[in-house]
Formats: C-alpha cells, structure tokens, sequence
C-alpha cells in the first residue's frame, strides 16, 4: 500500500475533478501523438497517420524525408504483426486512401512502402484502428426526452448488464454533488429505443459512490462492495449488498450480506465477475479516508450464495498501488485485465492481467508493453471492457485535462505485449468515472465532462 496526502485526493477526485487540482503534479503522463504510427526511422519510411471510420480505416501517408513518392504500397491484417511477407497487398494507392469493406470491431493493422523510382522503401511502422461507429441513444421516441424518464446525471456509479434480458441495472454514484442509492433499468438496451424505469426496494444500502458491482445473470443477482458514503471521502465502508430479481422494475429485494473476514473500507477500487465460479475478484482502491492507495487482491467465493472472503498473494508484479484504473474480465483465461489508473503524485499507463488459477486460490501478475500501435496516454477515471477479443478502453483524465480522450482504444493483448488500434472519434464526449456494458461493442452512460455530470447514453458498433 502507499500512503498519498489527503489534500491531494479526496474531494477533488470524489467529484470526477481530480486533475484541476493536481495540473502542478510531476510525474503524470502526457498527451500521445494521435496519428496512431509514422516512419521507423529507416532511411526512406513513410510517415502513416490512421484514423476508423464505420467499416472502413482512413490512412493517410507521406513519403520519408528525402524522398518522393506520389504512390504507396499497403499490406495489411488483423494481426498486429503484419509484415510486407505477410500481410495482403493494396498497390498503388493515393497519400489518402479510404480502406473500405471492413467488419467493425474488428482491428486491422497496417505497413505501408513508398513507391520509389528505385522501388520499394523500407516500410513503415505497424499502425491500427478499430473501425466503426458510435451514434446516440435516445429513450424516447421524440427527443428531447423528459427529464421525469431519465435517471439524474450522474458520475462514478455502477452498471451491470444481463444478456438474457436485455437490461442494465444502474446504482447510485455521485448525484448533484452527494452520494445516492438509487435503482433504474434500461430495458431493451440493445433496442432501437429503449426505455428507462425507476426500480424500488423496501430496503435500501447508504447511498454511496466510488462501490463496484457485479452481476450473475443465470440468478439474476447483482452484488455491490464498498465505496463512499459522503461526497468528501471521509465516510468510507467495506459492505456488501446483494440483490435478486434485479433487473424487474418491481420485486427486487435487497440484503445485507456477511462473509467472514472482509477486505478494509475502500472506494476506487475494481472489480470483476466469474460466472463459473461464481468469484468475484477485487483489486486496489483507496482506504483510511482517502490517505492509503492500495494494490492487494481479494477474491469473493460464493459470490451468489453463501460468500466467503480470501486474500490471495499473487506471483509476479504486484502493480504499483493505486485507484481509479479501467478494468475488465476475460472469462475464457480466467484472467482481470487493468489499465491505468492514479497513484498519488503519478497517473499510470501500464497494462497488467492478473490470471487464476480454476480455484480462484493462486493467480500470477503480468505487466504487458505495449509493441505495435500508440498506446493510450497515462489516465485515471476512465472505463474498461473485455469485449471477447481485445480490451476497449474509453475516457478518463489526464493532469491538467480532466476529460481529454473521447476515442475508444482497442489494445489487442499477446502473451508479454499489447497492441493499440484506436477506434472512431464523433461519438460521446470525454468524460471521467462513466460506466460500459457489452451492447453492441459497448454502450456508454453518465459521468461528468469537464464541466457538469452526463446521463447521456452512446452505443459503439
């Protein structure tokens, strides 16, 4: 664990504006080149910018310094490691050439050469994107909806998703400022136009902000840890809520939940949900009202049932402590994926999986470097998502820009490394502390801009 000072965290990063007040900070990450490539530094390399659009990628291309060229030469794949052997050739192409035909969500990677009079140059850095389109979702018919139908604008909150019904449940986060323990549902979410509904409990946890939630959709139940339980950080809780039927407008029912030695009060923490073991696994946060930044593992047995708590010491790593990182889950490796995240005087841009074994008792940390493609710029309060193929990162704050990124990133992950392939602009605003479930590649709700808290609803397809 680290201990941060208080003045530098609680009220500021509670609000979703953190980097106001931490602009003089050293050690935070920078802006990144958004051309997503250039030259190799090879006598005669294109430089190559890229950008997605819906179905297709836009490259454009210059020849290298000291060269000439009116032509290019594109090989391409939907492997990050593409080479002129391997990738299939485009010939002859314009400095701008829209790339069409493509499956969106789909990364495609590129190497360009110059066509020279003496042939080919050397070729140019991979570069990648992820085409496709984002577009608006509106919950009624003729917008603007009434703001009666809508859930209140809103940051650091939770949302789950079940499949099955089509719905996400919302609960709580920061609310006009304070913390609140309200319910609603999207239903048909997927939907053309789907619609929001008040859920109500006759019991209710605290309000709160800053909490994790997950949820098992074969028993319909989602589980909440944790969090805030004031706008200043100074009330912090280490409980746990269950609540079945929890996708019905009416019905639900709330418990408080006891499962032996838990984890300490903490907010800021992530968490993440293996259906087959019925596990939850918890990482990092913040602890001691806002002073310790922490980097252990708990995981939640028995999630859905009868719960029990265990710390686990994995090998590898660990991930400097920290809170507020994106995160995700790949099922099919057992393994929590993290990015990001803030660490008190630093803001993180480092990728880690943390992999279990079938138990859920051992797991292993592995940091991965980024090999192909610009990675993400350091961040904190963005959201994460494992999308069954790589790893989609969207928002978050960097010193000085609260809500600077509003491009989703696509980082394909290997065994040691990653490789980032940013998705299509024009969508959502930036934004710090919203939430994402898997609709389409992504749907997007809440947060805050750098200037007021959202309750807008984007889709990624």
């Amino acid at each position: 664990m680290k201990v941060i000072s208080t003045e530098r965290i609680s009220v500021s990063l509670l609000s979703g504006l953190l980097i106001f007040l931490l602009a003089g900070c050293a050690g935070g990450g920078g802006a990144t080149d958004d051309s997503g490539g250039g030259g190799t530094g090879l006598p005669g390399a294109p430089a190559v910018s890229i950008a997605a659009g819906n179905g297709e990628n836009i490259l454009t291309m210059a020849p290298g310094t000291g060269t000439s060229a009116s032509t290019f030469t594109l090989y391409w794949s939907t492997s990050p490691t593409v080479t002129v052997t391997t990738g299939t050739k485009i010939p002859s192409v314009q400095p701008t050439f829209h790339h069409t035909g493509l499956t969106n969500g789909t990364p495609v990677f590129y190497v360009v050469t110059s066509d020279l009079s003496t042939g080919a140059s050397f070729p140019s850095d991979v570069v990648g994107s992820m085409p496709g389109t984002w577009f608006k979702v509106e919950t009624c018919s003729t917008p603007p909806c009434s703001p009666s139908s809508l859930p209140p604008a809103r940051d650091s909150h939770t949302a789950v998703y079940d499949s099955t019904s089509d719905r996400m449940i919302v609960f709580g986060g920061k609310v006009a400022g304070a913390p609140e323990n309200d319910l609603w549902i999207l239903q048909n979410a997927s939907g053309t136009i789907p619609t929001w509904s008040q859920s109500f409990a006759p019991t209710l946890p605290p309000k709160r902000l800053g909490h994790t939630a997950v949820y098992n959709d074969q028993g319909n139940q989602m589980v909440i840890f944790g969090g805030a339980l004031d706008s200043n950080g100074n009330q912090l809780t280490n409980d746990l809520w269950g609540l079945t039927n929890a996708d019905v407008p009416s019905g639900s029912h709330w418990t408080s939940r006891s499962a032996g030695s838990a984890p300490t009060h903490r907010w800021g923490h992530s968490a993440v949900y293996d259906l087959a073991a019925d596990t939850m696994v918890v990482f990092g946060g913040i602890e001691q009202t806002g002073q310790t930044l922490l980097s252990e593992v708990w995981v939640l047995h028995q999630t859905s049932t009868s719960p029990i708590w265990q710390q686990v010491t994995p090998s590898g790593g660990p991930p400097s402590a920290r809170c507020c990182m994106a995160a995700g889950y790949d099922a099919a490796n057992r393994r929590m994926i993290i990015f990001g995240g803030f660490g008190g005087a630093a803001l993180f841009g480092d990728l880690w999986t943390l992999t279990f074994d079938p138990t859920f008792s051992t797991a292993t940390w592995q940091q991965l470097t980024p090999s192909v493609g610009t990675a993400p710029a350091a961040r904190c309060c963005g959201v994460g998502l494992w999308d069954g193929s790589q790893f989609l990162v969207f928002g978050g704050g960097q010193f000085g820009n609260p809500a600077s990124d509003d491009r989703v990133h696509a980082l394909v992950l290997g065994a040691t490394t990653f490789s980032s392939a940013d998705g299509p602009g024009g969508g959502p605003a930036a934004r710090t502390f919203p939430t994402a479930v898997p609709v389409g590649r992504l749907l997007l709700f809440g947060g805050s801009s750098a200037s007021a808290a959202l309750n807008d609803l984007w889709q990624l397809k």
